[in-house]
C-alpha cells in the first residue's frame, strides 16, 4: 500500500469535488477544504476529512492538490493562508488549475525555495472527465516528481502525459488546449447558425455532424 498518500485537497468545485472523491475511492486520505461549507460536508459525507483552513488540511500531508481557479487563489491559499509552510520539507503541490506557464513557473520557484516541489499538472475533460476518473492530465515537472504524484494524478485521470521537465510545460499544452476549444466552439457555433438560418432542424443537425467526420468532442459535449 505504499502507493497511498496523505492529500491536501483545496477546490472543491464542481470538477474539484469529484476528483477528490475519486482520491478517496482510491483508498488515499483526504482532507479537503473550500470556502464553501457545503462542499466540505459533501467530502465527509464521502469519507474525506473535513479541514478549517488550508494549512490544517496541509500538517502532515504527503501531497497538496489546488483545484483552484487561477494562478492567484494558487498563490494566496501556498502564500497568505499558509498551507506551504504546514506542508512536510519534500512535500508535492499539484497545481491542477488553468495557469499562464510563466506565473506557474514563477509559483515553482517559491515553492522549490521552500523546501517543497510544484507539479505543474493542469486537467481537461470537464465535470463529465472529473466525475467519471477520466480526466486528461498534462504534467510538467521534473522526471522524479512526476512518478512520486502518478498515483495520485491516476485515479483522476485515465489519461496521465509527461509533457516536459520543466514546470509550465504542462501548462503551455493546456493553453494549445484551450485555443483548440475555442475553435471548435467558435466554429460549431457558425455551422448550427447556418443550418438554422437555413429552416435546417437544429437537433437533427448536431446529430448529423456529431456522427460524421465533422464531429469534435466540443461538439458532442457543448453543441
Amino acid at each position: 500500500m505504499k502507493d497511498k498518500k496523505t492529500i491536501a485537497f483545496v477546490g472543491l468545485g464542481s470538477m474539484g469535488l469529484p476528483m477528490a472523491e475519486n482520491l478517496i475511492r482510491a483508498g488515499h486520505t483526504v482532507r479537503g477544504f473550500d470556502v464553501r461549507a457545503a462542499a466540505t460536508e459533501t467530502l465527509a459525507a464521502a469519507g474525506g476529512i473535513r479541514s478549517a483552513n488550508p494549512a490544517e488540511a496541509c500538517r502532515g500531508a504527503d501531497v497538496l492538490v489546488l483545484m483552484v481557479v487561477n494562478a492567484e487563489q494558487a498563490h494566496s491559499v501556498l502564500l497568505v493562508s499558509g498551507a506551504l509552510s504546514s506542508l512536510p520539507q519534500g512535500a508535492h503541490i499539484c497545481l491542477m488549475a488553468t495557469c499562464p506557464p510563466d506565473e506557474v513557473k514563477r509559483l515553482a520557484d517559491e515553492v522549490e525555495a521552500s523546501g517543497r516541489v510544484l507539479v505543474d499538472c493542469p486537467v481537461s475533460g470537464g465535470v463529465v472527465g472529473a466525475k467519471a476518473g477520466t480526466l486528461t492530465i498534462m504534467v510538467g515537472a521534473p522526471e522524479e516528481a512526476y512518478h512520486a504524484v502518478v498515483p495520485v494524478l491516476r485515479a483522476m485521470g485515465d489519461k496521465v502525459f509527461h509533457c516536459g521537465p520543466e514546470q509550465g510545460q504542462g501548462a503551455v499544452v493546456k493553453a494549445i488546449n484551450q485555443l483548440l476549444c475555442g475553435v471548435h466552439l467558435a466554429t460549431a457555433a457558425e455551422a448550427l447558425a447556418l443550418g438554422e438560418k437555413a429552416g435546417v432542424d437544429a437537433a437533427t443537425l448536431l446529430e448529423i455532424v456529431s456522427n460524421s467526420a465533422a464531429s469534435s468532442w466540443m461538439l458532442k459535449d457543448r453543441g
